[in-house]
């Protein structure tokens, strides 16, 4: 049996713990940056061969092909990749007492593929006052660049030509997460979950301006109202839809950034013009 692997991730340590004699490959190289435990928020994800002993119920919500949620007993259930039986798996999620339990059907037993440990953040941060957003994350000076934007947006582009300034870091070029920091501001992390740059770092600075990317025959920088901010974060974001209550918060946590941090629309063309715009002072 493998020994348990720990990860922090946006200040929370997930522990991946292996039962029945379950073997468990080597993490990807984008998780080695964040190889470890910290003090604080924990999680333990059991990892298990089989079927979930949970009576599947009421399907809440689907975002098929890749995974769908349903009522389990005193929990909820994903099915994840059940089109493709190899990596069939399903994630059990207590709502007491805090029990996780990833099961897996088929016979690749990976938990690093597929959907489970970004479903099982997205469940986590909505409960603690946190985001998990499809975009770019720029560490310079002690000071946070968001750049928020769909597939295809631009966001590893912008990534590669704000590598090449060399005057900060890249936390991650396709997934970052937002967390309040305790004192009205927003603290951004990198993730394990990068896109075509593979930029992946654990991050943790305060969120100083966000920007919305579109292609553009241009460098210009324009500023966004906060309704027009909202609406690109709820664009660009992974929210827990199937959860009234849950979306609630999350809209009002969008309104509250929103409100906090300087939102601009970015249009820029793919050469370095564009760093010239993200090096003045971020101002609404």
């Amino acid at each position: 049996m493998s020994d348990p692997l720990c990860f922090t991730i946006a200040g929370c340590a997930l522990e991946l713990r292996p039962e029945g004699g379950l073997e468990v490959p080597p993490p990807p190289a984008a998780f080695s940056a964040f190889r470890g435990a910290t003090d604080g928020e924990r999680m333990t994800l059991h990892l298990a061969a089989g079927d979930p002993p949970q009576p599947k119920g009421e399907r809440l919500f689907a975002s098929l092909p890749v995974w769908s949620l349903h009522r389990a007993g005193n929990g909820m259930l994903f099915e994840m990749l059940a089109h493709h039986p190899p990596r069939r798996r399903s994630l059990f999620v207590a709502r007491r007492r805090g029990l996780r339990r990833l099961w897996f059907q088929g016979a690749d037993r990976d938990p690093f593929a597929g959907p489970a440990l970004e479903l099982l953040f997205v469940l986590h941060l909505a409960e603690h006052g946190g985001l998990l957003l499809h975009g770019c994350g720029f560490a310079r000076g002690g000071r946070g660049l968001l750049f928020l934007g769909e597939s295809g947006a631009g966001k590893s582009t912008i990534a590669r030509l704000l590598a090449q300034e060399g005057a900060g870091e890249i936390v991650s070029d396709d997934r970052v997460i937002l967390r309040r920091d305790g004192r009205g501001g927003f603290l951004l992390y990198g993730t394990p979950w990068h896109g075509e740059a593979r930029f992946a770092a654990r991050g943790g600075v305060p969120l100083a301006a966000a920007f919305l990317l579109r292609h553009g025959r241009e460098h210009r920088k324009t500023p966004l109202s906060r309704p027009a901010a909202v609406s690109g974060l709820l664009q660009c974001s992974f929210p827990p839809l199937w959860d009234r209550g849950a979306m609630a918060e999350t809209l009002r946590r969008f309104d509250e950034l929103a409100g906090r941090v300087p939102f601009f629309a970015l249009e820029f063309l793919p050469d370095r013009g564009v760093l010239e715009l993200l090096a003045e002072a971020p101002r609404r």
